[in-house]
């Protein structure tokens, strides 16, 4: 009896829950109809409704946002909508949206580099409102009133992102923390991890239209801990920069640009949504941009067969791993396709090799050097207890 009432109340919500998104899309549909149609193309009306019905209840906020921008900025938020991860679709408010548009176009127009800067750069690196996963804050017009006097009259990206990281050292420095905050909250506590750090610098620079994005290494494979920073990109050259966030030094100086050469894998942090939010499946990440070979010495390719019984093991997760903080730490991964086969891109170094699942599996220690392209074949057994090695 207990059981049928569970199963009835299940059966109840599902039904509740299923109209009210029925309701919510009827809604779209109406606004469409009635006042979004003006400000939404046809080719761009699949993701933006997409995105509005992904939003729930929160839809309106979102179509207030498209309502209340003016309308040479109208591209840009509907740049964001669509590409908006869903826990900010679901939370995004209006005014904080509209407040970072506005303020990413008022830069471009008043800072010398910001006509030079390509279109799709500043969407991905100039216009979204937050760096990697810290909380959402207004700071675009605060930051661009306190920082524009610093560098109006730099000639480039470059000369004004040192001066505005100069600023952000005068303000904040490192100190490891487990807090996860966002600017104001750092500018109130004076302190902040790396990635912290990396966020600050990124959204300060940001706000004067410098095309800034969040770079890392998931871990260290001499020396425990990962490692974030920011990346800047110089109209001087037209290419990107690494910079220490914080640390009051010229572009591509910083205390880890020699050990970086050593490292395995570095990602920048682009604003595209995520299919998936593993670390450990970093090569699924869509808003991961792999940028290894302009940071490391050389870089060596391993080709891995993967069989099982003899025979191609498909869809079978292949991971190369370091030792860091007294366990095996993920930095690249593949996925076998039909013929088994995975590959991966890699720094040279020495790695753990693991793959298959936590029935079937094995791993070998392995060196990928320099240019090389390294062939792996891999049988996929039942382990002994005390050969069991965790697949993640």
């Amino acid at each position: 009896m207990r059981r049928f009432a569970l199963l009835t109340g299940l059966f109840v919500l599902c039904l509740a829950l299923g109209c009210a998104q029925n309701v919510v899309e009827s809604e779209i549909n109406h606004w469409y109809e009635t006042a979004g149609r003006e400000l939404v193309p046809k080719t761009e009306k699949k993701r933006i409704l997409a995105a509005l019905k992904e939003a729930g209840a929160n839809w309106r906020q979102l179509a207030s946002a498209l309502e209340g921008v003016s309308p040479e900025c109208r591209s840009g938020m509907r740049y964001l909508l669509a590409n908006m991860p869903n826990y900010d679709l679901l939370a995004m408010r209006s005014d904080i949206l509209i407040e970072n548009v506005e303020y990413s176009y008022i830069a471009r127009e008043r800072l010398p580099w910001g006509r030079t800067i390509p279109e799709q750069l500043f969407r991905t690196a100039v216009l979204p409102y937050r760096a990697t996963s810290e909380p959402i804050e207004k700071w675009r017009k605060d930051f661009f009133e306190r920082l524009y006097p610093l560098v109006y009259d730099c000639k480039s990206t470059g000369e004004a992102a040192v001066k505005v990281n100069q600023w952000a050292a005068s303000v904040v420095t490192y100190k490891p923390s487990t807090l996860v905050q966002g600017p104001y909250e750092m500018l109130k506590s004076g302190y902040g991890r790396c990635g912290e750090l990396t966020n600050f610098l990124v959204e300060a620079s940001r706000a004067v239209c410098i095309p800034a994005r969040s770079a890392y290494t998931p871990w260290w494979p001499m020396r425990d801990d990962d490692h974030a920073w920011p990346e800047i990109w110089d109209t001087q050259d037209e290419s990107w920069h690494f910079i220490g966030a914080a640390e009051p030094a010229p572009l591509d100086h910083t205390w880890f640009d020699k050990i970086v050469k050593r490292t395995g894998k570095v990602f920048a942090r682009e604003f595209k949504r995520a299919e998936t939010a593993r670390r450990e499946r970093l090569h699924e990440r869509k808003d991961l941009k792999d940028v290894t070979k302009r940071y490391v010495d050389g870089m060596g390719i391993l080709r891995v067969k993967v069989l099982r019984a003899g025979k191609p093991a498909t869809n079978v997760q292949v991971k190369l791993s370091v030792w860091n903080f007294s366990s095996l730490r993920p930095t690249a991964s593949a996925t076998t396709d039909n013929s088994g086969i995975g590959e991966i891109e890699i720094g040279a170094g020495i790695y753990v090799l693991t793959a298959g699942t936590p029935e079937f599996n094995t791993w070998q220690l392995i060196e990928v050097d320099k240019d090389e392209v390294k062939e792996v074949d891999l049988e996929l057994t039942r382990p002994k207890r005390e050969e069991l090695v965790r697949m993640q």
